[in-house]
């Protein structure tokens, strides 16, 4: 009798033993699959801020806790495509492709495979320029490409230039813009005297800005800059002047104009900056963001992002 009973209770405490791995197995799976999407989701906003290499080891980690998370997968297949790594995203891709069909996802099944069709276009491009061009095709490597990604996004925290310089290179990218606001309110106040349709109210703003930009590209003067900022573009005496123009708006039953011109100093035509589009594509050439390639021109500086090339 009593080895029967101990032969009992040792299956009951091995059921229970059981039991409990199983509800820790259970918990883990829910647990994993949480911490997965939370991981891909802070990838993800890194690499819409195009820090490709934080975007790309949350996905790491995420398919390491729950390697048939196929999101991760495609994220991560995105990231590398945005960084030219078309061998390594296609990789990326075929296994999301794959776990979104096994789990019966087929809208996301859908965009891998469109997705993936579009890189292997463009890895064959590629391969094809390459041969064309009399180059030996080879892989980009993964700091190679994060070299090409940091050269064409400029960062207030770059760790190349001083405070002094950076200060320098925002002061110079941003004078056609600022001469843009100038110009449009002289128009707006120039309009109450003598009344301009909006195809001059808006058409000579933008072309002091296109003027001026170019001007500003290819004709540098660091004290004419310094003198600018010190009297018409300082801060305070733009929003003195600004502040006064309005209440002169206003005055004259400008109302619009008036409101453009207070949200003009807040950046609303900085969408219509041509200068902007303009030293994207001069500064094609230096395979670098504008202002990096002003203080590269200018100054003759070489950053440490080009050695890779």
């Amino acid at each position: 009798m009593m080895l029967i009973n101990a032969h009992e209770n040792a299956l009951a405490n091995a059921a229970s033993e059981t039991k409990a791995k199983e509800i820790a197995q259970a918990s883990w799976n829910t647990l994993s699959k949480e911490l997965s999407v939370y991981l891909n989701f802070l990838g993800v906003y890194f690499s819409e801020r195009k820090k490709y290499l934080e975007a790309i080891q949350y996905y790491d980690r995420a398919i390491k806790i729950n390697p048939s998370y196929a999101m991760a997968y495609f994220s991560r297949g995105g990231t590398k495509a945005d960084l030219r790594l078309y061998n390594e995203a296609s990789q990326d891709l075929q296994i999301a492709e794959q776990l979104f069909h096994e789990q019966g996802d087929l809208t996301n099944y859908q965009n891998a495979r469109k997705i993936l069709m579009q890189i292997e276009s463009l890895n064959s491009s590629s391969a094809q320029e390459e041969i064309l061009n009399n180059a030996k095709p080879r892989a980009m490597t993964l700091e190679q490409a994060m070299d090409i990604a940091e050269a064409q996004i400029y960062s207030l925290n770059n760790p190349y230039l001083s405070a002094e310089e950076k200060l320098e290179v925002a002061m110079w990218y941003s004078l056609p813009g600022n001469l843009m606001i100038y110009a449009f309110f002289a128009t707006a106040i120039y309009s109450t005297i003598h009344p301009l349709n909006w195809f001059y109210l808006l058409g000579i703003p933008l072309a002091v800005n296109l003027v001026s930009g170019l001007i500003n590209w290819f004709v540098y003067s660091k004290a004419l800059m310094n003198i600018l900022y010190m009297i018409i573009l300082h801060g305070l005496i733009m929003l003195i002047l600004i502040i006064a123009g309005i209440v002169f708006l206003a005055s004259k039953g400008a109302y619009i104009l008036a409101i453009i011109v207070l949200l003009s100093f807040f950046g609303l035509l900085t969408p219509f900056e041509l200068h902007i589009i303009l030293y994207a594509d001069l500064s094609k050439k230096y395979n670098m963001n504008p202002q990096y390639a002003f203080f590269k021109r200018f100054y003759n500086f070489r950053f440490p992002f080009e050695e890779v090339r």
